[in-house]
């Protein structure tokens, strides 16, 4: 696996970081990554941009880093880590029940090769971390940049470390699928950030199912998580992302869910809820989908 990349929706996972010393001055930002790393396409204008750490902690034996891009002028960056560091406590706690949750740095700056994402990930060996901007996370699914919306920015944050601990647990299929592991990503981020609701864009194209098979939904695949959550517990989650098909097509995502232990009848009450608009959030919320 040396050197394979995996592309993600909101995140691209940085496996290998090297945790550094605490340093008060201007670095090459680069100094917190393997020298493999740098020649990374979305990498590369990072590592040569000066850096200063700002913050480090300590989450269940990991190491989490906070650093600045000189220059970049991020608003309200001191309130901005503390929300990050609330999301990064939170997420990596929750997570470490099932999964192998890398260590991370987090870059207060954009990273315009990202588009729409907010981190990223690559693997080098067995070893995991994570790189996530952000003033990218700030601004997905339609966000502006220092927005007061501190609830759902923690739980972007969190749905990114998600991203960060699948790819890097071998006990995963770690190949990206977006129906699935976006659909998991918001249902986590949803049990470690309670407070923030699911953003509207992994809500609203679920009506679609009546049209479209649920590997065909890619983001919009989240209430299916949820209802499985919520009618047979986080654990149920935990076993279709472990049981999920090595075969990266239609076909294997088919199997995917032909792995779940009656999987006709969860559809069948799946279906149910939907057309009598009962479908709930993993915190009991109503997800507000009219019916049918």
């Amino acid at each position: 696996m040396r050197g394979r990349q995996y592309l993600v929706g909101l995140i691209f996972a940085l496996l290998a970081f090297t945790a550094a010393p605490a340093r008060a001055d201007e670095v090459d930002c680069g100094f917190y990554l393997l020298p493999g790393d740098h020649v990374h396409p979305w990498i590369r204008a990072f590592s040569t941009s000066r850096c200063v750490e700002r913050d480090r902690m300590i989450v269940e034996g990991r190491q989490y880093v906070f650093v600045d891009v000189v220059g970049h002028g991020a608003p309200h960056g001191a309130a901005r880590r503390r929300t990050a560091r609330d999301a990064v406590a939170r997420a990596v706690t929750l997570y470490k029940r099932w999964f192998n949750v890398p260590e991370a740095l987090i870059v207060s700056g954009h990273n315009p090769r990202l588009d729409e994402a907010s981190a990223i990930a690559m693997a080098f060996g067995d070893r995991v971390s994570c790189v996530i901007w952000l003033d990218n996370t700030a601004t997905h699914a339609g966000r502006s940049m220092g927005s007061s919306d501190t609830a759902q920015l923690k739980r972007t944050i969190a749905h990114e470390l998600f991203h960060c601990a699948h790819l890097s647990d071998s006990r995963v299929d770690t190949h990206y699928r977006k129906w699935r592991d976006e659909g998991a990503a918001e249902y986590f981020s949803g049990l470690a950030i309670t407070e923030a609701p699911p953003i509207s864009a992994a809500v609203e194209g679920f009506m679609d199912i009546e049209f479209r098979s649920l590997y065909e939904l890619e983001h919009d695949s989240y209430p299916f998580f949820a209802f499985l959550g919520n009618q047979r517990g986080v654990d149920a989650v935990v076993d279709l992302m472990r049981r999920a098909s090595r075969t990266h097509t239609p076909a294997g995502d088919r199997a995917t869910l032909r792995n779940i232990p009656g999987i006709d009848q969860l559809f069948h009450d799946l279906g149910r809820e939907y057309t009598e608009s009962k479908l709930k959030d993993e915190n009991g919320r109503s997800l507000g989908l009219p019916p049918p």
